[in-house]
C-alpha cells in the first residue's frame, strides 16, 4: 500500500508540473524572467470520508502545487516578483477499495484574479519600499497572506488595485502632482507621517480625492503612530527598581534641528536659568556619539544619569507625540512633554509632564527640583509599568500594510466623508509665535 502511495503522488506530481509547464510554454516562453519557485506535495492523514458510489473508507488526499513567478526589474535596481499562475492538482483516492481511484482534475486559476496589488508611487523619505518589502513573500513572512504584493513599477499602475503616495513629497519640492485613475475602483492611499508644518501637501494641485488615509492622526483610516502603549500581559507587574545611584544628574536634552521651531529653544532658554539643563547633539556641546551613534543608545547612556528628558516636538500639531516621548519611557526617563498633542490619550497617567501645566519655565523648573530632592515622589512616575508596556511603531511599517491589505481584501469601496485638506492642514497646526508664547507661559 506504501509503494501505491508513493506512486500515486509521483504521478499526481509529473500531471501537476505538465499542467504548469504546458502554460509556462503557452503564455510566458518568450519572457526568461518567468520562473517556478514552488513544487510540493502534501499528503494528508488518513481521514474518515464519503466518496461518490463508493464505502464510506479512509481516504487519501495527495495534493501538488506549482506557482509561476515574474520577476521584473523595478525601480533603482529593486526587483519585483509577481505571482501570475497557480497549478493545484489534487488526488483523493479510496484506501478499501483497490480498484477504483477517484481523481479531481488539475485546478489551472490566474492569481491576478484575486491577489490584490499595492503600488507604492514615490518613497518614504529614502525607503522606495517603504522599509516592508516589496512583492508577494513579504505579506507571506509579514502578514501570514499571500493575497497581496507591492510594486515600484509606475508603468505597471493599471494592473494595481491601490496606489500609495506619500504626502510628504506631494509638494513643489517634489513632485505634487498625481496620475489620472486607471480605473474608478482603483483606491488611492494618503500616507503622511510628517506634520504639514514639515512637510506642506499642496492639495490644490492634486486632481483626485484618496480614499484610505494612513497617519499619526487618530482619526486616520489606519493609524500610524510613532508609538503605542500596551497593557501587559502579566498584570501588575513587579516594578524593577531603578538604579538610582547613578540618576545624578536632572535634566538631558538631545537635540538636532537648532532652529527656534515651536518655541522650544525659547523655552529651554528660560528653563536652563532655574535648573540645569544638559544639551547633547548637533546644538549643544554635549557628545553621546563614543557611547554609539544611534539615537537608541544615546538614550540609554543617558537614562543612566539623568532623572528627566525634554521630549520637546518641532511642532505644534493635533495628535502628532513623536518617538521622543516614547523612548523616554521605555528607557526610565520621565518625559518633559512640549507639543500640540492631548497627551492623556497616547501616555499612560502620570507618566510625564506636561509644560502647559505650569504657569512658566520657572514654575516648571521648581517642581522638578521638588521630584528630585524626593526620590518617593520621583519614583510614583513609573508605577504605570506595573500595567503597560511601551512599543516603537514608527521603524517598523510591518502592522501598516498587513492592515491595507486586509482592508482592501475586505471592502474595495472607500470614500473619504470629509474634506482632506482641511482634516490635514487647516487648524491643526500652530505656527503663530504670540499664540505658542500664550499656551506654553512664556513671557
Amino acid at each position: 500500500m506504501l509503494i501505491r502511495r508513493n506512486v500515486v503522488g509521483f504521478l499526481s506530481t509529473a500531471l501537476a508540473l505538465f499542467a504548469g509547464l504546458t502554460v509556462y510554454k503557452r503564455m510566458f516562453n518568450s519572457n526568461r524572467n518567468v520562473k517556478y519557485v514552488t513544487v510540493r506535495t502534501i499528503y494528508k492523514e488518513p481521514e474518515r470520508k464519503a466518496l461518490a458510489n463508493s464505502r464510506t473508507a479512509p481516504v487519501i488526499q495527495s495534493t501538488v502545487s506549482a506557482t509561476v513567478v515574474k520577476t521584473n526589474p523595478g525601480r533603482d535596481g529593486i526587483n519585483e516578483e509577481s505571482t501570475l499562475l497557480s497549478v493545484d492538482y489534487t488526488e483523493m483516492f479510496n484506501e478499501g477499495d483497490q480498484t477504483a481511484v477517484k481523481t479531481i482534475s488539475p485546478n489551472i486559476e490566474s492569481n491576478k484574479s484575486r491577489l490584490t496589488t499595492i503600488l507604492f508611487w514615490n518613497p518614504w523619505f529614502r525607503w522606495k519600499d517603504y522599509k516592508f518589502g516589496l512583492g508577494q513573500k513579504v505579506f507571506i513572512k509579514k502578514c501570514g497572506t499571500d493575497q497581496c504584493q507591492t510594486i515600484t513599477d509606475r508603468s505597471r499602475q493599471s494592473e494595481v488595485q491601490a496606489v500609495v503616495f506619500f504626502g510628504g513629497y506631494l509638494n513643489d519640492r517634489y513632485d505634487p502632482v498625481l496620475p489620472p485613475r486607471s480605473d474608478s475602483e482603483q483606491v488611492y492611499v494618503y500616507l503622511n507621517t510628517e506634520p504639514p508644518s514639515k512637510y506642506p501637501t499642496v492639495f490644490s494641485k492634486l486632481r483626485h480625492d484618496f480614499n484610505i488615509t494612513i497617519s499619526y492622526k487618530l482619526d486616520s483610516t489606519i493609524y500610524w503612530p510613532y508609538g503605542r502603549v500596551l497593557p501587559r500581559e502579566d498584570e501588575r507587574q513587579t516594578l524593577t527598581n531603578l538604579d538610582m545611584a547613578t540618576k545624578n544628574r536632572t535634566v538631558a536634552w538631545m537635540v538636532s534641528i537648532c532652529e527656534d521651531v515651536n518655541m522650544r529653544m525659547t523655552y529651554y532658554e528660560e528653563l536652563k536659568k532655574y535648573i540645569q539643563v544638559d544639551m547633547y547633539g548637533k546644538c549643544g556641546q554635549l557628545k553621546c556619539h563614543e557611547r554609539g551613534r544611534k539615537t537608541t543608545e544615546c538614550i540609554e547612556y543617558l537614562s543612566k544619569y539623568y532623572k528627566f528628558y525634554l521630549a520637546f516636538e518641532n511642532s505644534h500639531c493635533v495628535d502628532y507625540v513623536t518617538e521622543k516621548a516614547f523612548r523616554s519611557l521605555q528607557y526610565d526617563l520621565i518625559p518633559i512633554v512640549m507639543g500640540g498633542a492631548n497627551y492623556t490619550k497616547y501616555l499612560p497617567p502620570k507618566s510625564y509632564i506636561d509644560v502647559k501645566d505650569f504657569q512658566s519655565p520657572k514654575h516648571l523648573a521648581e517642581y522638578l527640583i521638588h521630584l528630585d530632592n524626593n526620590p518617593d515622589e520621583y519614583m510614583k512616575y513609573f508605577d504605570w509599568k506595573r500595567y503597560y508596556t511601551v512599543v516603537n511603531d514608527i521603524p517598523n511599517s510591518n502592522r501598516v500594510f498587513c492592515e491595507l491589505c486586509e482592508l482592501l481584501r475586505k471592502n474595495r469601496s472607500f470614500l473619504l466623508d470629509y474634506n482632506l485638506a482641511d482634516w490635514w492642514e487647516n487648524d491643526t497646526c500652530v505656527n503663530d509665535v504670540t499664540m505658542l508664547r500664550s499656551i506654553y507661559h512664556i513671557t
